[in-house]
Order: C-alpha cells, then sequence, then structure tokens
C-alpha cells in the first residue's frame, strides 16, 4: 500500500487553492512600473520580513521541546504558507503545527496552542501598528473603534489568565477536560515582540517602497503603515481565504485617504497581492530547498542501520 505523508498532502492541496485563488480573482495583471530600484528594494524588504517569522514561531515551540531547530521552525510556516488559501482560514497555522508535531513527535495539541497564541500576537502587533498609523493620519474614526474593538478582546485572550479559569471552569460543567488557552507571560513579550514588530516593519516599509515604484506622485512614508490594518484585516475574515478582496478593499480606502486617485489605489492594492505573493512563493521556495530529506522524523535517521 502507497502512504501518503499528510504533510506533502496537505501542501499540494494548498498550492492548487492558491492557483485558484489567483485564476478566480484576477490578481495576475503585471502593473507599470515607474520606479525599478524601489521596486527591487521593496522585494528586498519584504523577503527580509518573511525571514524575521521564523524567529519568534522558533521561540515559542522551545518550551515545548528543545532540540527544534530554527531550520525547521523557517520550513514548518513556509511549506504550510498556502494553507492561507484553503478555505477555513486555520489551515496555514495547523499546517505548520502538523509538520513538527511530526517531525519531532511531540503531541499536536501541544504545537497547535502554540501556534494559535503565535497568530494572535501577529494580529495583535499588527493592531498596535495600525493604530499607530491611524493615530499619526487621523484617517477614520470609524477605523479607529474597529481597531480597539479588536485589540482588547485579543489583549485579554493572550494577557490575563482569568480567562483560562472561566474555560475550566465551564469544561468541567459540561464534563471535559479543556487544554488551556494561548496565555502569554511578561517575560515571553519582551522576548517575541521586538520580533514580531519588526516583521511588520519591514512588511510596511516594503509596501511603501512598492506604492512608490508604481504611482508618479509622491507618498508620505506613513501611508505603508496601511498595509499592516488592511493585512490584519484580512487575517480576521474568516470568508475570504488569503484575505482576498478584503485586504485590498482597505488599502483602496487608506490609499485614496492619502490623496492617491481611486483607479491607482484599485491598481495598486491589486498588485499589491501579486507583490505579496512574490513573498509567499520565496518563502515557500527556500523552505522546500531546506526541508528535510523524504519529510523523515528527526530521530529516523539515527534509528536506520548503516548498510
Amino acid at each position: 500500500m502507497i502512504q501518503i505523508n499528510p504533510v506533502k498532502l496537505f501542501v499540494y492541496v494548498a498550492v492548487l487553492f492558491l492557483l485558484w485563488a489567483l485564476y478566480s480573482g484576477g490578481y495576475t495583471q503585471i502593473p507599470k512600473v515607474y520606479k525599478p530600484t524601489y521596486l527591487w528594494l521593496s522585494f528586498m524588504v519584504l523577503f527580509s520580513a518573511f525571514i524575521v517569522e521564523a524567529l519568534p514561531w522558533w521561540l515559542l515551540m522551545k518550551p515545548v521541546d528543545q532540540s527544534i531547530s530554527l531550520r525547521d521552525s523557517f520550513v514548518s510556516i513556509g511549506i504550510s504558507i498556502f494553507g492561507k488559501y484553503i478555505p477555513g482560514k486555520l489551515w496555514s497555522i495547523i499546517g505548520r503545527s502538523a509538520f513538527l508535531s511530526h517531525r519531532y513527535e511531540i503531541p499536536f495539541s501541544d504545537v497547535n496552542t502554540r501556534s494559535i497564541k503565535g497568530q494572535l500576537l501577529v494580529i495583535w502587533s499588527g493592531l498596535i501598528i495600525s493604530g499607530i498609523g491611524l493615530a499619526l493620519t487621523r484617517i477614520s474614526h470609524n477605523w479607529a473603534i474597529t481597531v480597539i474593538s479588536i485589540l482588547l478582546p485579543i489583549s485579554i485572550l493572550l494577557f490575563t489568565n482569568g480567562i483560562n479559569k472561566v474555560w475550566h471552569i465551564t469544561g468541567k460543567l459540561l464534563g471535559k477536560r479543556p487544554s488551556s488557552l494561548p496565555y502569554i507571560t511578561i517575560s515571553q513579550v519582551i522576548t517575541l515582540m521586538p520580533f514580531y514588530f519588526l516583521q511588520w516593519f519591514l512588511w510596511c516599509l516594503g509596501f511603501y517602497l512598492f506604492v512608490t515604484a508604481l504611482i508618479i506622485q509622491p507618498i508620505p512614508p506613513i501611508s505603508g503603515l496601511s498595509f499592516a490594518l488592511a493585512a490584519v484585516m484580512g487575517i480576521i475574515s474568516f470568508i475570504a481565504p488569503g484575505g482576498l478582496g478584503i485586504r485590498e478593499g482597505v488599502l483602496v480606502a487608506s490609499l485614496t485617504a492619502f490623496g492617491i486617485d481611486t483607479p491607482d489605489a484599485v491598481s495598486v492594492s491589486v498588485a499589491s497581492r501579486l507583490w505579496f505573493l512574490c513573498g509567499e512563493c520565496f518563502f515557500f521556495g527556500v523552505a522546500m530547498l531546506l526541508s528535510p530529506r523524504n519529510w523523515e522524523k528527526k530521530n529516523e535517521k539515527s534509528c536506520h542501520p548503516k548498510p
């Protein structure tokens, strides 16, 4: 009987959904570039942001298994990056957890809890960056209310342990034994948050350089922070795989608020999907090159007798 590695199967399915999403959404048009130097700089910064992403995930996994390598942490994110385009929104989180759980023989629930925590920290730090951008530009009170209404419950979930007590009491009443929700300590915040903020800063800087490459008129650097708001809205929109359409809509509203004509704003927002996808493909390609041979478990090689 042919055995199929479930992680490999997940990767193949995710790529198929990505291709379908791009084709059906019309995201394959290449825009006119006015400043090629800025475009290449935007890609350099974009690729750097994806490299940084592996660091906090590796640190999050350290308490679970000290033997997890930074390389495998990078691979786990990279090979599952297209899972966001599978309907359900949580497949990229599950994919990275499944890879490390399989490779290091760690209970999937332990890894996935930390993966959820990492995703919440990405959203939380992105909202902070968004809030800074809104405060500096004063674009809309409605956006400020939206950011605060999302930021508060996530902050309570991450930084207080009271919700875990309620969760366990509820579980006992229902006759179940629930696992702990992703609570984070102050020491973890101090260790992890600089990396998450750096990642968002690089994404926003890269977006600003990208817009500058496609627009003749000058725009303020603060406009780059609008990418954080758009990306977060795309992440939390469960109805849109990969945030398709949601992220672009927020970018159009933000760019027009900075004085960019609506047709140009629409063109740039759609093109930004292709730009960001290049970064995701870079991440995916490097992860596949670095992935372990035959995707074997960490201790499999040592268990095989030498010929």
